[in-house]
């Protein structure tokens, strides 16, 4: 993408699951939030030929690389609420910049 800079790194500072369903705003612990993540990425490869690749993708020199995928993205993770977004109308864009904006606090009143 013109014009975009590209960093060597980054940190996540919060996470928003969203799903379509009946309205819901709640917390998740960080191994639901895990087990979450790593559930819609096994859902988003079920499109062919990724059953034939799968084990391709998941293995290397004979190593099982899925707890290896685990552990990084549970390192990502580390430190950021995590907070599940469900939505019947799938209005995610109102939704979320209230969830991510900082609360607003009152400054003392002079004395």
């Amino acid at each position: 993408i013109p014009g975009v800079a590209i960093a060597p790194e980054a940190s996540v500072s919060a996470l928003l699951v969203i799903q379509r369903g009946e309205d819901d705003q709640r917390h998740l612990e960080p191994a639901e939030a895990l087990d979450t993540l790593l559930t819609n990425c096994e859902d988003a490869y079920g499109f062919p030929p990724y059953a034939d690749i799968e084990h391709l993708l998941h293995s290397r020199n004979g190593t099982d690389l899925h707890e290896r995928e685990r552990s990084i993205i549970a390192n990502a993770l580390e430190g950021a609420p995590a907070t599940l977004v469900a939505s019947s109308t799938m209005d995610w864009s109102r939704t979320i910049p209230s969830i991510l904006k900082p609360p607003v606090v009152a400054a003392p009143a002079p004395q």
